[in-house]
C-alpha cells in the first residue's frame, strides 16, 4: 500500500503465485540484481508463475495450516521490503495487507532455515517495530501498536453489530472481496465501500490524500473491510442510526474487551490463575462471575487454557520411532536473469550450499571469460538443469562429483 503521499507503493502482492501439487516436490525460486538477491524455498510443489491473472488466496484452515508450514530456506540480501513482502505473499497464497505507513523501500537482509510463515513475519517485523496480525483471510503487517489491536477493534465492531437488527446486522455481515486499481486514493476506497453496503461513511474529512496501489483482498466482512482501511490512518468508526450510517473517529485510548465467565468452585482462585496467564488484563471476581477485561489474544489465551492447550500424540511418542522423511527434491525458478557468470557462480555457491569450482585455466585455453555476462531462464528445473542454463550461453559445462561442482568449457 502507497506511503503517505507516496504513489505506487504496494500492499497485498499479488505478481507472483506459488500453486499446489500433489507431488512431494520443493520449489526454489531464485533471483539476481546487481545489488539484491533472494531465494525462498518452499515445501509446497508447484510451479512459480509470473503475473498471474489472480492469486487463489488460503482462507480458513488451509491458511492457518500454511502460516505453521516450514520453510526449508530463506534467503534476502539488499531486497526492498515489499518484494520481500511480495514474495512471501504470493510463494505462500498468504494475503498481506502493508500498512500505508511501512516504508516499502526499505532492505531486508535476513537468512533462515527450517521455520514456518510465522516466523518469517515475526522477524520481517520486530527488528523494524513492526507487527502482524490476522483478520479473516488477511494477514495485516503494520507499527507493532496497531498489529496489537487490530483483531480487538475488528470484534468490537462485530459486537457492535451484533446489537443490531437482523436486516441491518446482515449488511455489515455481508462478505465480499475488497479491491482497487492502480492510483485509488483512500478517500475513493472508502467511499467504494460505503456504495457496496449503501450506507453513508461521515468523517472522511479525517483521511488525508493519498495514492494507493492496486490490490485485491480475499473476501471479508464488511467491517472487517472498514477496519483495515481506517486503522492505518489511526481511526475506527460507531455505527449511527440504527446501523443506517457510520462515522469514523479517532482510535480510542483505550481499547479492550470486557467478557464475563462463569467462576467455577472457586472464583478468586481462578481469578489468581488468570492473571499470571494474562497479566496485562484487568480481572475482576463479582459474586460468581469473572470479568475480563483485555485484548481479544487474551480471552483467547483463556478459551485455550480452559481447553487444557491438548496437542495431539506425536509420531515419535506413540510408536517410539519417527518414519523417514522422503528427501525432498529440490527445484529452481529462474526468470529473466542477467549477471556476470563469475558472479552468478558465486552466488548459487553461497545460497545453494554447494562448492562451485571454476577451471580458470581451461576456460582461458577455450578463450571462455568467467566475467562474461550471460542470461538465462528456467522453469522447475533441477539443480543441473539450472547450472546447464547458467553456463551452456557461455560455452562452459560442469561435472558434479557429489557437493563439488566443476566449471569446464564445453566440448567443441
Amino acid at each position: 500500500m502507497a506511503g503517505r503521499g507516496v504513489p505506487g507503493r504496494l500492499n497485498v502482492y499479488e505478481s507472483h503465485m506459488l500453486a499446489e501439487s500433489s507431488v512431494s516436490k520443493t520449489l526454489a525460486t531464485v533471483r539476481w540484481g546487481l545489488a539484491a538477491c533472494w531465494i525462498v524455498v518452499s515445501a509446497h510443489g508447484g510451479a512459480f508463475a509470473s503475473s498471474p491473472p489472480g492469486v487463489v488466496w488460503l482462507t480458513g484452515e488451509a491458511l492457518q495450516a500454511r502460516l505453521d508450514t516450514p520453510i526449508p530456506k530463506v534467503f534476502w540480501s539488499g531486497v526492498p521490503f515489499r518484494s520481500v513482502v511480495r514474495s512471501l505473499s504470493t510463494s505462500q497464497r498468504v494475503a498481506i495487507l502493508m500498512d500505508r505507513r511501512v516504508d516499502p523501500d526499505q532492505a531486508v537482509d535476513l537468512s533462515l532455515n527450517d521455520v514456518t510463515v510465522r516466523t518469517v513475519l515475526e522477524e520481517l517485523a520486530e527488528p523494524r517495530g513492526l507487527g502482524w496480525s490476522s483478520i479473516g483471510s488477511v494477514v495485516y503487517l503494520g507499527p507493532a501498536e496497531t498489529a496489537a489491536i487490530v483483531r480487538t477493534l475488528s470484534a468490537l465492531r462485530h459486537e457492535d453489530v451484533a446489537k443490531l437488527p437482523a436486516r441491518e446486522a446482515a449488511v455489515f455481515r455481508r462478505r465480499e472481496p475488497l479491491t482497487w486499481e492502480d492510483f485509488a486514493t483512500p478517500r475513493e476506497v472508502l467511499s467504494q465501500l460505503a456504495r457496496s453496503a449503501e450506507r453513508n461513511i461521515a468523517g472522511l474529512d479525517r483521511v488525508p490524500h493519498d495514492l494507493w496501489a492496486a490490490a485485491e483482498l480475499p473476501a471479508l466482512p464488511w467491517i472487517d473491510r472498514l477496519t483495515l482501511v481506517a486503522v492505518q490512518f489511526d481511526l475506527t468508526y460507531r455505527l449511527m442510526d440504527d446501523g443506517r450510517s457510520v462515522e469514523l473517529i479517532p482510535l480510542p485510548d483505550d481499547i479492550a474487551l470486557v467478557r464475563r465467565y462463569p467462576g467455577g468452585h472457586d472464583p478468586q482462585q481462578t481469578a489468581r490463575q488468570w492473571a499470571e496467564l494474562i497479566p496485562e488484563s484487568q480481572i475482576k471476581v463479582v459474586e460468581n462471575d469473572i470479568w475480563v477485561r483485555g485484548l481479544l489474544e487474551d480471552h483467547e489465551r483463556l478459551a485455550a487454557a480452559s481447553r487444557g492447550n491438548v496437542r495431539p500424540q506425536s509420531k515419535r511418542a506413540a510408536t517410539g520411532r519417527v518414519a523417514p522423511k522422503k528427501p525432498r527434491e529440490i527445484r529452481f525458478t529462474v526468470q529473466n536473469t542477467k549477471g556476470p557468470l563469475d558472479r552468478i557462480l558465486a552466488e548459487l555457491s553461497q545460497k545453494l550450499d554447494v562448492e562451485v569450482k571454476i577451471d580458470y585455466e581451461a576456460l582461458a585455453k577455450a578463450g571462455i571469460s568467467p566475467q562474461q555476462v550471460v542470461a538465462f531462464s528456467v522453469q522447475n528445473a533441477t539443480l543441473e538443469a539450472l547450472f546447464d542454463a547458467v553456463l551452456r550461453p557461455a560455452g562452459c559445462t560442469f561435472r558434479r562429483q557429489g557437493n563439488v561442482i566443476l566449471v569446464v568449457p564445453a566440448p567443441p
